[in-house]
């Protein structure tokens, strides 16, 4: 399957077009070469989503797994996918392309999940466009075949490779090298399935084809060579052998359908319930990918779905989802337990729930570790050490770790009733919070450690342990303390930015909610009323809202108009004049006096913009000329009509790039914010 590519101009200045011409010679390890320098010249000067550079890592993916480094090859791969789909219909003939080599590199590197639903994607894909029959599509399932083969799902292996064997056969003919291809791995799990008959006159088939096409240096045509002579040394009788040139399915088969519900049934729920050994982690997870294409509903809670399914009770599963129930609120109690569900479906569910009770090997995975539940009498290894703080929903502690021994934030909030409309309002909340941080690697974003359910409380680990907030901080400063308040101008923007562009709205930016660790760095936190809009189609949200702390909250939000991400840059803006007043020696005292006896009278900016300007310039004519510079970014960012705002980008663009001398740069920025090159972020550790 090939794809040409973006070809640049007739100069090919950065060695794209020659890359290409050597990937088609079978220079790999030049090829790939070229594509690095072709990638960084053009992350130099392009936007990091564009076209082109998509193209550049799609290409380098594919030389990387020609060169079977699989695991990088999957990296670049999924990256161009990612910038792909964003770009783009998921459906596009350029999308299928960058997803069908994914999955191979996904499948090489073994890893049988994501290339058995990227494969099905494509093969979905290919079908919408171009039909059953053609090429593509044939292809494509070849692959998923393969993959089901490598996971050793083998029913599915063996109708899938049907499919693609039959297809071809009829496409280009029974000896084509393609179709003796499926024909062999279709042979190959035919013998797994100890079906020896069939695989022996299936194996013969292929014989016979490669000795007319002449095509015996692959590793698939040597295997059918080895398992014949295996065959006819153990004299098997093939007298009767089952049929291996139909499918067993009828030809109008939903695809989709089929092959997603006997991978449910057959890969995961093929035990006695009442002998069944708690499922792991992998398999929950195989369960919620599969779910994704065929309820995606009910793929956010896939431990919910095993349980009632084990249980005979699917028809609830809805029900559940539309009052808030999720997996986090396992391990469930008679006092927490949905009161709505009949008594005898409650009673099955605490009965089979400790089915679902994985967990982790431990809790400092981070990002990489799945949510640990821990039941009653299960030893939490963490000790209390503090107190850090306390809320009107949870609390947050210092704890130590009695592994490891790091120390931690911990962040939990008490489970209570479920069903009680304040409580899992609060709950959901939490739960959203995690399920966003878990995605956020930016060193001025604290990390995700772990999370965690007990039978009273939903935790959630935190690094690192931050000294103060920034309120409390600002309130504090001293001359000492200016620098790095300074600096925090250009590392918020560009957390914000980064924020951003995860598809995220934080709705809550305050003081309260940056927190400052024991170097001075700010660090965003608190993402609990955070708005993902991954899956939306825009970021723009409308309705009655109670987001966000009044006082920095943009007037579109107060008064319940569509808002969006410039809201979050309102916020900001609020933040930073705050701290242009400490370094200017004043106080949010003195701001509210002066906001109180100038314009409306109203204490808030949001709701008193006719005083700002006199505001900035009174505060121009005080403390050092060399601070003013702020003042400018503030007032585009606290400018009433949002479309008149900046974007994250471009703020930081302003504070960055907006001036030549580097130490005006790194006054208002550090140095992993202006060299983000030299990465010392949390993905190190």
């Amino acid at each position: 399957m090939e794809c040409t590519g973006l070809q640049p101009g007739d100069g090919d200045e950065d060695g794209f077009t020659c890359g290409v011409n050597l990937y088609s010679q079978g220079d790999y390890t030049e090829a790939a070469k070229l594509f690095r320098v072709a990638l960084e010249t053009r992350e130099g000067t392009l936007c990091k989503d564009h076209p082109e550079i998509m193209e550049c890592k799609f290409w380098l993916g594919r030389a990387l797994y020609k060169q079977r480094l699989y695991g990088e090859a999957c990296w670049h791969l999924q990256q161009a996918v990612e910038g792909q789909v964003l770009g783009s219909n998921g459906y596009s003939e350029r999308t299928l392309e960058y997803k069908f080599w994914f999955a191979r590199a996904a499948l090489e590197h073994e890893d049988y999940i994501e290339a058995a639903v990227t494969f099905h994607e494509v093969v979905e894909g290919w079908e919408r466009l171009f039909g059953r029959s053609d090429q593509r599509t044939l292809e494509s399932r070849f692959w998923q075949g393969k993959t089901f083969y490598s996971e050793q799902s083998y029913r599915d292996a063996e109708w899938v490779l049907r499919l693609a064997a039959d297809g071809q056969e009829i496409l280009l003919g029974k000896d084509h090298e393609v179709t003796l291809q499926s024909k062999s791995y279709l042979a190959f799990t035919l013998d797994k399935k100890k079906e020896y008959g069939s695989a022996q006159a299936l194996l013969q088939q292929v014989e016979e084809g490669l000795e007319e096409s002449q095509c015996t240096d692959y590793e698939w045509a040597r295997a059918v060579v080895r398992l014949l002579s295996e065959y006819r040394q153990r004299k098997l009788n093939t007298s009767v052998p089952e049929s291996v040139n139909s499918t067993s399915f009828p030809e109008n088969a939903n695809i989709k359908d089929h092959n997603l519900s006997r991978q449910l049934g057959n890969s995961i729920f093929s035990g006695d319930p009442t002998t069944q050994e708690p499922y792991t982690d992998l398999q929950i997870q195989k369960v919620a990918l599969l779910l994704r294409h065929f309820k995606p509903q009910w793929s956010k809670v896939p431990r919910t779905y095993v349980l009632l399914r084990t249980i005979g009770q699917l028809s609830v599963l809805d029900q559940l989802i539309s009052n808030g129930f999720s997996d986090y609120m396992f391990p469930i109690t008679e006092k927490c337990s949905p009161k709505f569900l009949e008594p005898r479906v409650r009673v099955a569910l605490l009965n089979v729930q400790q089915l679902i009770l994985t967990r982790s090997k431990d809790l400092e995975r981070g990002e990489e570790g799945g949510h640990c539940r821990f039941g009653k009498g299960d030893h939490f290894p963490f000790e209390e050490v503090r107190l850090l703080g306390k809320g009107a929903y949870g609390e947050v502690h210092l704890v130590r770790s009695l592994l490891s021994f790091k120390e931690y934030a911990r962040k939990r909030v008490p489970r209570g009733l479920v069903f009680d409309k304040h409580q899992r309002d609060s709950l959901n909340k939490f739960v959203a919070e995690i399920q966003i941080l878990k995605r956020l690697k930016h060193h001025h974003i604290v990390r995700f450690v772990g999370s965690y359910t007990d039978p009273r409380y939903i935790g959630l680990l935190m690094s690192p342990v931050a000294l103060t907030d920034l309120r409390t901080y600002m309130q504090n400063a001293t001359s000492s303390d200016y620098p790095h308040l300074r600096t925090s101008f250009g590392c918020l923007a560009k957390a914000l930015e980064f924020l951003h562009s995860q598809k995220i709205r934080h709705k809550d930016i305050k003081p309260a909610n940056i927190l400052i660790d024991n170097v001075g760095k700010v660090l965003f936190t608190d993402f609990g009323l955070s708005f993902d809009f991954t899956d939306a189609t825009g970021s723009t949200t409308i309705g009655m809202t109670r987001e966000g702390t009044p006082r920095y909250r943009a007037p579109e939000v107060a008064h319940s108009e569509p808002r969006n991400t410039k809201a979050d840059i309102w916020s900001l803006g609020i933040v930073f004049v705050e701290m242009i007043l400490t370094l200017k020696g004043r106080t949010t005292e003195y701001m509210d006096a002066f906001f109180s006896h100038h314009g409306s009278t109203r204490t808030f900016i949001g709701e008193n913009i006719a005083a700002l300007p006199n505001f900035i310039t009174e505060l121009r004519a005080t403390g050092i000329v060399s601070d003013n510079r702020p003042l400018g970014w503030i007032q585009e960012m606290l400018a009433l009509d949002q479309k008149g705002r900046p974007d994250a980008s471009s703020l930081v663009e302003k504070i960055i790039t907006g001036v030549d001398r580097d130490e005006e740069r790194r006054g208002f920025c550090c140095d992993e914010c202006l060299y983000p090159a030299e990465d010392s972020s949390d993905e190190a550790d």
